[in-house]
Protein backbone atom coordinates (compact mmCIF):
# COMPACT_ATOMS: atom_id res chain seq x y z
CA UNK A 1 0.00 0.00 0.00
CA UNK A 2 1.12 3.54 -1.10
CA UNK A 3 0.92 6.27 1.67
CA UNK A 4 0.47 9.36 -0.29
CA UNK A 5 -2.32 12.47 0.12
CA UNK A 6 -1.80 14.23 -3.85
CA UNK A 7 -5.58 14.28 -5.22
CA UNK A 8 -7.28 13.77 -1.70
CA UNK A 9 -9.78 16.34 -0.97
CA UNK A 10 -11.63 16.42 2.43
CA UNK A 11 -14.44 18.53 3.87
CA UNK A 12 -13.68 18.97 7.34
CA UNK A 13 -17.18 18.18 9.09
CA UNK A 14 -18.51 20.21 12.21
CA UNK A 15 -19.54 18.35 15.08
CA UNK A 16 -22.79 17.48 15.16
CA UNK A 17 -24.12 16.59 19.11
CA UNK A 18 -27.27 13.79 18.99
CA UNK A 19 -28.37 15.17 21.66
CA UNK A 20 -31.21 18.26 21.53
CA UNK A 21 -30.15 21.25 22.74
CA UNK A 22 -32.38 23.24 25.69
CA UNK A 23 -34.45 25.65 23.94
CA UNK A 24 -37.52 25.02 21.75
CA UNK A 25 -37.92 22.35 19.31
CA UNK A 26 -40.05 20.55 16.88
CA UNK A 27 -40.13 17.17 17.80
CA UNK A 28 -41.73 13.84 17.75
CA UNK A 29 -42.09 11.12 21.09
CA UNK A 30 -40.18 8.33 20.15
CA UNK A 31 -41.27 6.32 22.59
CA UNK A 32 -42.19 5.97 26.95
CA UNK A 33 -40.65 3.28 29.03
CA UNK A 34 -41.55 2.64 32.43
CA UNK A 35 -38.19 3.11 34.62
CA UNK A 36 -37.20 2.09 38.02
CA UNK A 37 -34.54 4.69 40.23
CA UNK A 38 -31.81 2.86 42.34
CA UNK A 39 -34.31 4.15 45.41
CA UNK A 40 -37.07 2.01 43.94
CA UNK A 41 -39.30 4.41 42.90
CA UNK A 42 -40.65 3.95 39.82
CA UNK A 43 -41.28 6.47 36.62
CA UNK A 44 -41.27 7.19 32.82
CA UNK A 45 -38.60 7.72 30.40
CA UNK A 46 -40.06 10.03 27.63
CA UNK A 47 -37.46 10.26 24.85
CA UNK A 48 -38.72 13.14 22.23
CA UNK A 49 -36.50 12.84 18.96
CA UNK A 50 -36.32 15.99 16.67
CA UNK A 51 -36.02 15.71 12.67
CA UNK A 52 -33.70 13.16 10.85
CA UNK A 53 -30.52 14.77 10.41
CA UNK A 54 -27.19 13.60 7.48
CA UNK A 55 -25.02 14.02 10.18
CA UNK A 56 -26.74 11.32 12.18
CA UNK A 57 -27.13 8.63 9.54
CA UNK A 58 -30.95 9.86 9.59
CA UNK A 59 -31.95 9.42 12.77
CA UNK A 60 -32.82 13.04 14.78
CA UNK A 61 -31.24 14.53 18.33
CA UNK A 62 -32.89 13.21 21.44
CA UNK A 63 -34.12 14.13 24.62
CA UNK A 64 -34.75 12.16 28.22
CA UNK A 65 -37.25 13.11 30.52
CA UNK A 66 -38.20 11.62 33.52
CA UNK A 67 -41.47 11.55 35.51
CA UNK A 68 -41.81 9.86 38.36
CA UNK A 69 -45.24 8.39 39.83
CA UNK A 70 -44.59 8.09 43.32
CA UNK A 71 -47.99 8.97 45.71
CA UNK A 72 -46.29 12.34 46.15
CA UNK A 73 -44.91 12.53 42.64
CA UNK A 74 -48.37 10.89 40.94
CA UNK A 75 -50.28 14.32 40.93
CA UNK A 76 -47.66 16.64 39.05
CA UNK A 77 -46.71 13.32 36.59
CA UNK A 78 -50.77 13.33 35.40
CA UNK A 79 -51.27 17.05 35.32
CA UNK A 80 -48.59 16.77 32.87
CA UNK A 81 -49.38 14.06 30.64
CA UNK A 82 -52.74 15.31 30.46
CA UNK A 83 -51.37 18.73 29.15
CA UNK A 84 -49.94 16.33 26.50
CA UNK A 85 -52.66 14.77 25.69
CA UNK A 86 -54.72 17.67 25.59
CA UNK A 87 -52.58 19.33 23.01
CA UNK A 88 -51.53 16.30 20.97
CA UNK A 89 -55.07 15.74 20.80
CA UNK A 90 -55.20 12.56 22.44
CA UNK A 91 -57.04 13.53 25.74
CA UNK A 92 -59.93 10.54 25.60
CA UNK A 93 -57.48 8.05 24.41
CA UNK A 94 -55.45 9.17 28.09
CA UNK A 95 -58.84 8.85 30.27
CA UNK A 96 -59.74 5.44 28.71
CA UNK A 97 -56.31 3.99 30.12
CA UNK A 98 -57.19 2.39 33.18
CA UNK A 99 -53.88 0.24 34.61
CA UNK A 100 -53.28 -2.58 37.15
CA UNK A 101 -49.22 -0.99 37.66
CA UNK A 102 -46.60 1.23 36.60
CA UNK A 103 -45.53 -1.00 33.93
CA UNK A 104 -48.89 -1.31 32.23
CA UNK A 105 -49.33 2.46 32.33
CA UNK A 106 -46.24 2.78 30.54
CA UNK A 107 -46.90 0.64 27.76
CA UNK A 108 -50.35 1.86 27.65
CA UNK A 109 -49.25 5.92 27.16
CA UNK A 110 -46.43 4.33 24.86
CA UNK A 111 -49.54 3.16 22.21
CA UNK A 112 -51.22 6.63 22.69
CA UNK A 113 -48.21 8.73 22.41
CA UNK A 114 -45.51 7.65 19.88
CA UNK A 115 -45.23 8.94 16.50
CA UNK A 116 -46.84 12.42 17.84
CA UNK A 117 -45.64 15.95 17.20
CA UNK A 118 -45.53 19.08 18.53
CA UNK A 119 -43.56 22.40 19.64
CA UNK A 120 -41.56 21.66 22.86
CA UNK A 121 -40.21 23.17 25.19
CA UNK A 122 -36.71 21.89 26.80
CA UNK A 123 -35.09 23.25 30.25
CA UNK A 124 -31.07 22.65 30.22
CA UNK A 125 -29.56 21.52 33.67
CA UNK A 126 -25.93 22.24 33.80
CA UNK A 127 -24.16 18.62 34.81
CA UNK A 128 -20.11 18.81 36.11
CA UNK A 129 -18.07 17.66 33.10
CA UNK A 130 -16.02 14.26 34.04
CA UNK A 131 -12.07 14.03 34.21
CA UNK A 132 -11.07 17.40 33.13
CA UNK A 133 -13.94 18.06 30.60
CA UNK A 134 -16.18 21.22 30.41
CA UNK A 135 -19.56 21.02 31.86
CA UNK A 136 -22.46 20.78 29.66
CA UNK A 137 -26.17 21.22 29.63
CA UNK A 138 -28.90 18.46 29.81
CA UNK A 139 -31.99 19.18 27.77
CA UNK A 140 -35.48 17.72 29.36
CA UNK A 141 -39.01 18.58 29.15
CA UNK A 142 -39.30 22.37 30.75
CA UNK A 143 -42.05 22.10 34.38
CA UNK A 144 -44.36 24.51 32.50
CA UNK A 145 -45.16 25.94 29.72
CA UNK A 146 -43.41 22.68 27.72
CA UNK A 147 -45.87 21.64 25.16
CA UNK A 148 -47.83 23.31 21.78
CA UNK A 149 -49.56 21.50 19.12
CA UNK A 150 -48.03 22.02 15.39
CA UNK A 151 -51.09 23.78 14.85
CA UNK A 152 -50.18 27.08 15.93
CA UNK A 153 -47.73 29.06 13.97
CA UNK A 154 -44.34 29.84 15.23
CA UNK A 155 -45.41 33.48 15.11
CA UNK A 156 -47.97 32.69 17.10
CA UNK A 157 -46.23 31.15 19.82
CA UNK A 158 -46.88 30.78 23.37
CA UNK A 159 -43.74 29.00 24.12
CA UNK A 160 -40.82 31.41 25.44
CA UNK A 161 -37.55 29.96 26.50
CA UNK A 162 -34.88 32.76 28.07
CA UNK A 163 -31.26 31.08 28.74
CA UNK A 164 -31.24 33.78 31.17
CA UNK A 165 -34.01 32.00 33.47
CA UNK A 166 -33.01 30.07 36.67
CA UNK A 167 -35.98 27.76 35.44
CA UNK A 168 -35.03 27.64 31.55
CA UNK A 169 -31.61 26.84 32.57
CA UNK A 170 -30.29 25.29 35.88
CA UNK A 171 -26.67 25.90 36.68
CA UNK A 172 -24.07 24.23 38.72
CA UNK A 173 -23.78 26.79 41.88
CA UNK A 174 -20.31 27.93 41.80
CA UNK A 175 -18.16 27.55 44.54
CA UNK A 176 -15.26 29.41 45.81
CA UNK A 177 -12.47 27.60 47.17
CA UNK A 178 -9.48 28.99 48.46
CA UNK A 179 -5.78 27.70 48.36
CA UNK A 180 -3.44 28.38 51.80
CA UNK A 181 -0.46 27.06 52.74
CA UNK A 182 0.98 27.00 55.93
CA UNK A 183 3.74 28.92 55.02
CA UNK A 184 2.92 32.32 53.61
CA UNK A 185 6.75 33.00 52.90
CA UNK A 186 7.22 30.27 50.87
CA UNK A 187 6.61 29.80 47.26
CA UNK A 188 4.24 26.94 46.80
CA UNK A 189 6.68 24.58 45.23
CA UNK A 190 9.17 25.25 47.67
Amino acid sequence: MNFNTKGHEVQEKEYVSSYIKPGIHVAKIQKIEHTVANSGNEGLLIVHEGKPMDDLEGKGQTAETRFWMSQKAWPYTKDRLVIMADKLGVRDALDAIDAANASEYATALNDIFVGKAARWKFAGEEIKGKEGKSNWFKAQLSNFGFCEALSVSEGETKLKFNPEDKYDMKRLVETDVETTTSDTNSEPWG
